[in-house]
């Protein structure tokens, strides 16, 4: 889908340069059209990061539906009452459906795995789709994950913001030297 959007803003683009129409309103179309495909990435990134906040909290509203004694798919069906987020909300959907449809939880997981685009979220669903094959408590396995999703995530939040520091900084002291160079030449 994302390969034809751009083809298509390319050609858009290729067919409002050959117009023959002012160039300020050339760059005032093709800047509108930039800004429509703009906003469509901006809203994917929005979601997926509403998707990335909401998945620990999902996980642990399943573990305590599943610990005060639900059946999984009774408990994924209540969790359809929730709201986590646009994206999130219709990866449980999916999942419900594809339980209702007689598919067994951890396939249903690895078939919710293959659709999520991002990463941290389809690693942990394959985990956890694969340690619910192993057997064990599950509403503990599904908080235990919970925390550890939200801990990595907090992980990465934290380098983050250190490497922007790094950055600012390398970026300030580039600039410095930049304007000493250009005082000494004055």
């Amino acid at each position: 889908m994302d390969k034809k959007l751009i083809l298509i803003f390319l050609f858009l683009t290729f067919l409002v340069l050959t117009l023959n129409i002012s160039l300020i309103l050339k760059i005032a179309i093709i800047a509108f059209l930039f800004s429509l495909l703009s906003l469509k990435y901006f809203k994917e990134y929005i979601e997926d990061l509403e998707l990335e906040m909401n998945f620990p909290i999902f996980l642990r509203d399943l573990g305590h539906y599943i610990r005060i004694g639900q059946p999984l798919p009774v408990a994924i069906k209540s969790l359809m009452n929730n709201s986590y987020g646009k994206k999130l909300d219709r990866y449980i959907r999916y999942l419900y459906l594809q339980m209702e449809y007689g598919v067994p939880f951890n396939k249903a997981l690895l078939n919710l795995a293959k659709k999520v685009k991002i990463k941290n979220v389809r690693e942990t669903l394959i985990i956890l789709s694969n340690l619910l094959v192993k057997g064990g408590n599950a509403a503990y396995l599904f908080e235990s994950l919970s925390e550890i999703f939200y801990v990595s995530n907090n992980l990465k939040k934290e380098r983050l913001s250190n490497v922007k520091f790094l950055s600012f900084s390398y970026y300030g002291l580039f600039f410095l030297v930049i304007f000493v160079i250009y005082i000494t030449y004055k």
